[in-house]
Parts: C-alpha cells; sequence; structure tokens
C-alpha cells in the first residue's frame, strides 16, 4: 500500500472519529472484481498504432459511511492486482526503421489502490431518495511489464481525483434497495514514472479528460442490522500524451532515449460483493 494511500486512510480515520460513534453508520467490506480493459494510441515511426492491455483484476475494498442529519461523508479504499495480457509493438533498435517495429506480446503485473472521501446531501422533499455529493480521492497503478522481444518497462501512475454525482434510490423496502450512482471524475495533472530495468525513471506529466462512473448496488438485509450488498459498475478514464521526456542514463546509437505516455482510454467492467453492516 501506497504513502499516499495510508495518508488518506489516516486522515480518513481521523475525520470519522471526531463524530463519534453512533448509529447511521454504515460498513461495506467484500471482494472486487474488474474486468480491465486499457488502449494506447501511439505514433510509431508517425505510423498510428493501436495498443492493447486488459485482464481481470481481483482485490477487495472497505467503505465506511456516517450520516448525520441530511449530510452523509463516506470514505472507500480498494486495492486490486493481478496479471494482465499486453498485446502491442516494441522497437528493435538494431534494425533500421520502417522494420524495426516488430509485434510483440507481454504480460503486465497490474496493481491499483484508489481511496477517496465523499460528502452528500439528501434532501427531504425527495424522501432521501435523491442525494448529490462531491469528494476528492487519490489513484496509483503500478504496471510493470515483461515481453517477449525488448527489456520490460516499469511505469507507475498516480493521481488526485475530484468528483461530482447524484444517486437516486430506485426502490427501497424494509429489506430491499436499488440504487443508481452516477459520477463524473477529473484525474488533477496525472504522472507517470517509466523506467526500464536497471535504470531512473523518466517523469512524464499527462494530460487528462473528464472520466464517469455508473453503479447500480443492490442490497439485502439478512438481519435486522446486517445484509449483502451487489453492486455492478462501469467506469471510464482517459488521459491525454505527455511532453517527451530522457530516461536517464540510457543510450540508443549513442543517442539519448526519449520517451513519452500517448493517449490513453480505461474502460472497467467490475462488481463488488459486500458484506454491509449497520450500527
Amino acid at each position: 500500500m501506497t504513502r499516499s494511500t495510508l495518508v488518506a486512510a489516516g486522515v480518513l480515520a481521523l475525520g470519522f472519529s471526531q463524530v463519534g460513534l453512533a448509529q447511521d453508520w454504515k460498513l461495506r467490506i467484500g471482494p472486487v472484481v474488474e474486468n480491465f480493459k486499457y488502449t494506447e494510441r501511439p505514433l510509431i515511426n508517425n505510423v498510428p498504432r493501436v495498443i492493447k492491455e486488459d485482464g481481470t483484476l481481483y482485490g477487495l475494498s472497505l467503505r465506511l459511511a456516517r450520516k448525520v442529519g441530511q449530510f452523509e461523508i463516506e470514505g472507500a479504499i480498494s486495492h486490486l492486482s493481478n496479471e494482465t495480457d499486453y498485446r502491442g509493438f516494441a522497437i528493435d533498435p538494431a534494425l533500421p526503421a520502417p522494420n524495426n517495429v516488430l509485434a510483440d506480446r507481454k504480460t503486465s503485473d497490474a496493481r491499483i489502490t484508489d481511496a477517496s472521501i465523499r460528502v452528500a446531501r439528501w434532501f427531504l422533499a425527495t424522501n432521501d431518495r435523491i442525494a448529490l455529493y462531491g469528494g476528492a480521492g487519490h489513484r496509483r497503478w503500478d504496471r510493470d511489464v515483461a515481453t517477449t522481444t525488448t527489456l520490460g518497462s516499469n511505469l507507475d501512475y498516480a493521481w488526485a481525483y475530484v468528483m461530482l454525482g447524484a444517486k437516486l434510490s430506485l426502490h427501497r423496502s424494509e429489506r430491499a434497495s436499488v440504487m443508481v450512482d452516477l459520477r463524473i471524475t477529473k484525474p488533477l495533472n496525472p504522472k507517470v514514472d517509466l523506467s526500464f530495468p536497471g535504470t531512473d525513471a523518466a517523469k512524464l506529466e499527462v494530460g487528462s479528460k473528464l472520466g464517469y462512473r455508473v453503479a447500480v448496488p443492490f442490497s439485502y438485509k439478512l438481519t435486522k442490522t446486517g445484509g449483502i450488498e451487489v453492486a455492478p459498475f462501469y467506469e471510464r478514464i482517459e488521459l491525454t500524451e505527455s511532453d517527451p521526456e530522457t530516461v536517464p542514463g540510457v543510450l540508443i546509437n549513442n543517442q539519448p532515449l526519449r520517451v513519452l505516455e500517448p493517449d490513453s482510454e480505461t474502460e472497467v467492467f467490475g462488481m463488488h460483493i459486500n458484506w454491509l453492516q449497520e450500527f
């Protein structure tokens, strides 16, 4: 777990401790699975290429929420990991252009950690069926790429983000509830550290576009205060091309190696399966 994530979790715990333990707390904890699809669109030798990476990630998530009057504060943290399949291209410096572009298949070890906090306002006029919220978070994606034809690479992505969203209760009874949770997100100053085995990292500053996330949680009480929640979701993140930077200490044909992070989009179809505890 990263230092920034631990700091976020510590601030979250401190904030919750100030309001005191009472009724209207909700704890959600359980496994999460994601169908992860990542697409890069680089120019290689001035030819547009498409590089794809996908796989199934597994992990755990924890969310803690406290309602005070019409306001609700919620913190969340999750960590997922697994191998993904990377299908793209590599450049062989021993060959002349354009014949130096080789099809390449890679395996990537992906580890993604996300921590966030948000504050929602429920509206009495809707019988607490509609809420608007805002919040902020931090995401880190560690990506270690092995390869069949060239050296592997290590890429560490990190960014803070802000979010605005709404929750709408579609159904609510004594035991069951169904909700739609829709948000837009904006990564703030994403950064990528790119290195090769034995080298220092090139530090790339990446742009971003608005993203969004849609979730449809369904919960069913099994006891007076506990139950199961199943929450399918879809999320999209878009990053834009960085300026090129030099990889320290790496020379190709006696020239410094310059790299950049291309335009990319990430699509995730996932599912949370939580134990929901009220106290």
